[in-house]
């Protein structure tokens, strides 16, 4: 069952585009599924439309934001939209969320916009909010003559409104393209004062294109952002995190020491394929394939 117009609904299942986007219509009209679960039980796209971001991305503001739990178990959705510029700032899979958890979501697809702020899986958070186990290969390009700061994040564009916020990542993956002027991170577009963003058990393995300043491994904050265990890079832009050396990536121990890490129990876990193959995955990824699973052996067992 789903609400319409209210500050809650019931717990709501999405297996549809069609679903996804009355479900955007609830929260951008005022249902925030503060208390509730939304679940994505098939692997869903979400096609361009004439008002793309009113119809197919969730919230459009801090009063009208998702507030309750999201878990994609393991499926993906995927963004397509072919026009140059989605129109609107704030742009992501869900534009607005507070107080809320996204888990076990993967997202794809490409979006190009001349406004600002763009996450591969949310745009803005505000209050306590939890990122976890989810993987964007979202790619962002900023499009037209705006200069103003890019504020792209591979998995969040910008945290907090100056007001006290407190943001947790953990056991998230970025594997995209952020292409702007400048001021784009592989994890976090922008901490704002007075948030806290918390990072942890995340690689950030994507791409940043800018001929402008300020690209971060992970974030760019005027606010506080800690880096816990576990924040690994593939490509170097700055100083943040830890990069992956190529041992570490050839023979699994990248994938095995993020999956020993991962204390959530959840659906995606850290693997990595064809280990010490020609083929092999050129880096550990949030995965349901249970033949991707990494094992530490002794030597010549």
């Amino acid at each position: 069952m789903i609400g319409t117009g209210s500050a809650i609904a019931d717990d709501l299942s999405i297996s549809s585009e069609s679903e996804w986007k009355t479900f955007v219509s609830n929260v951008n009209g005022g249902t925030n599924y503060s208390g509730s679960t939304v679940t994505l039980t098939a692997n869903i796209s979400v096609t361009a439309d004439n008002s793309f971001v009113a119809n197919c991305l969730v919230g459009n503001s801090e009063t009208n934001s998702f507030q309750g739990t999201f878990d994609g178990q393991g499926h993906t959705i995927t963004f397509v939209k072919d026009a140059d510029n989605i129109g609107s700032s704030d742009a992501g899979p869900f534009r607005y969320i507070k107080n809320a958890t996204i888990k076990n979501l993967i997202t794809a697809g490409t979006l190009k916009n001349a406004q600002n702020v763009m996450g591969g899986i949310v745009a803005q958070a505000f209050g306590t909010c939890t990122i976890s186990n989810c993987m964007s290969s979202m790619n962002f390009t900023k499009t037209g003559t705006n200069t103003d700061d890019a504020t792209f994040g591979g998995i969040l564009g910008r945290a907090g409104d100056n007001s006290t916020g407190n943001i947790t990542i953990k056991n998230c993956l970025y594997t995209g393209t952020l292409e702007a002027n400048k001021s784009i991170s592989g994890i976090v577009g922008y901490v704002r004062s007075n948030c806290t963003v918390n990072i942890s058990n995340t690689l950030f393995a994507g791409t940043l294109t800018s001929e402008g300043s300020n690209k971060c491994n992970f974030y760019r904050s005027g606010g506080t952002c800690n880096l816990g265990d576990n924040c690994y890079y593939i490509t170097n832009y700055d100083s943040q995190g830890t990069q992956a050396t190529s041992a570490q990536l050839l023979n699994g121990e990248l994938a095995y020491t993020l999956a020993s890490a991962d204390d959530t129990g959840n659906t995606l876990f850290w693997g990595q394929g064809n280990l010490n193959k020609s083929k092999i995955d050129a880096y550990p990824s949030l995965t349901t394939d249970a033949a991707k699973t990494v094992k530490k052996v002794k030597n010549g067992q």
